[in-house]
């Protein structure tokens, strides 16, 4: 579970920010939205309000920058990605750090760099055991020793490390623990399994979901009982929709929606699986704008290929999923939490509510809350819609705030810190302004 994310001069953050999800230890409320983890209370939700470039998105993308160094490094398109309200800004460090658990431990791993000059300067991961920590690796590309670690190696092991880290270019923008990572493969006792749970858990267990976000699988709908439960959660949003199916089509209607960059990413990834698995075949998702493609992939290639459909009520025609509305097809962004959530996954939703009915958001939230009553998984979703910021479905630690000041730079707060009563109206509240992250209007008109 993700214990603490914190950023600094990164895009609208100019001073250290922290989105801490420990409740507070004053409330008593809806104890079911938490999670005791080694000594800790740790929430499952939270909720970001504030008004149209408050900087709601860019804590969002704080998630999907870490994952995206780590996988691919930095890159050329992140270099103006420093606070810009401050020239002096471009030349300060840019800090990111997340504390999360993994099998009991809890860690905390981050690293900071100067993204005009693409260099990563430091690197962490620290296993934390309450006001101690152990560090497991440390990165320091000003340092005459610049990688160092605690982990209790064998003999052999601390010589592979070192190898890794004698080979390892400091200074540049690559994260150590990508390449940790990359390609290699540690005995199932090897004291490197903890750099490769860590890394799992970063890259995997996150999942981002934005609105203009990229194309991801859908493992919910591979199943005739996939199916099946979509189409009985489609209709009880009352979408018009009453079953979901698939129809045959040929591999090159595939490769024609998917777009030829995306096949040969599914290619590699499936040719990546199959040698761990020493062959056979392995049954694949793909969701794009348009639809939703199914198909199976062996060594000979892609077979079986078939397409979702969509049936409506009495009607015998079946219909695509382009034909669908937005908020129909926003439900299929967000399914895949009711359906196919893992334990322990964090969920982060960049404007939840985008094309659905208030009520459709509340009652996902409810339904959601309800699956996960005894679960581990988590949902940060920012948010417009106040009508959903009631203390009878969130306690006031799990509702935050973000605002923009008038240098242009954001914060970020707990409703907590209010300490308004348990019965206090909150929606009426924001919008009249008591908490901040509003607009502010000023007066228009002609010269």
């Amino acid at each position: 579970m993700l214990i603490r994310a914190t950023v600094e001069n990164y895009k609208s953050f100019k001073e250290p920010t922290e989105l801490v999800m420990i409740s507070s230890s004053k409330i008593r409320r809806k104890e079911e939205h938490v999670r005791r983890l080694n000594g800790a209370k740790v929430l499952k939700y939270a909720a970001v309000y504030g008004a149209n470039a408050a900087g709601k998105s860019n804590l969002i993308d704080l998630f999907s920058f870490v994952q995206r160094v780590l996988r691919e490094g930095l890159e050329i398109s992140f270099s103006g990605r420093y606070c810009r309200n401050d020239d002096a800004n471009r030349t300060r460090k840019s800090v990111f750090e997340l504390q999360f658990t993994v099998g009991g431990h809890v860690f905390a791993y981050g690293f900071s760099a100067i993204l005009s000059e693409m260099k990563i300067m430091e690197e962490w991961l620290y296993e934390l055991h309450g006001d101690r920590s152990t560090p497991l690796l440390v990165v320091d590309a000003l340092s005459d020793d610049p990688i160092t670690s605690n982990v209790e190696f064998s003999d052999r092991d601390e010589g592979r490390f070192q190898t890794y880290a004698d080979d390892f270019d400091v200074g540049t923008g690559t994260l150590f623990l990508s390449e940790l990572n990359r390609s290699k493969r540690y005995a199932s006792d090897s004291a490197f399994q903890v750099f490769v749970d860590a890394y799992r858990w970063l890259t995997e267990n996150i999942v981002v979901i934005t609105p203009m976000g990229p194309m991801r699988d859908a493992k919910y709908l591979l199943s005739w009982r996939g199916m099946d439960r979509a189409g009985r959660l489609l209709a009880s949003f009352d979408t018009g929709v009453s079953g979901v199916c698939s129809e045959a089509i040929t591999p090159e209607a595939l490769a024609d929606a998917a777009g030829e960059q995306s096949m040969e990413q599914i290619l590699l990834d499936a040719n990546s699986k199959l040698r761990g698995l020493g062959g056979g075949m392995i049954r694949g998702c793909l969701q794009t704008r348009d639809g939703f493609f199914f198909f199976d992939i062996s060594a000979d290639g892609i077979s079986n290929v078939s397409v979702l459909r969509l049936r409506h009520g009495g009607v015998s025609s079946l219909f695509d999923f382009r034909e669908e509305s937005d908020g129909t097809r926003r439900l299929f962004d967000l399914m895949g939490m009711l359906l196919d959530a893992a334990e322990d996954t964090v969920y982060v939703v960049d404007e939840l509510e985008r094309s659905l009915h208030p009520m459709l958001v509340r009652h996902f939230l409810e339904l959601f809350m309800e699956s996960n009553s005894e679960g581990s998984c988590q949902i940060i979703f920012s948010s417009h819609e106040a009508s959903i910021m009631d203390q009878e479905l969130f306690r006031r630690d799990e509702i935050w705030f973000v605002d923009r000041g008038a240098n242009g730079n954001s914060k970020l707060y707990s409703l907590d810190r209010f300490k308004d009563r348990f019965d206090k109206d909150i929606t009426k509240a924001y919008l009249e302004g008591r908490y901040g992250a509003v607009p502010a209007f000023v007066h228009y008109g002609e010269e």
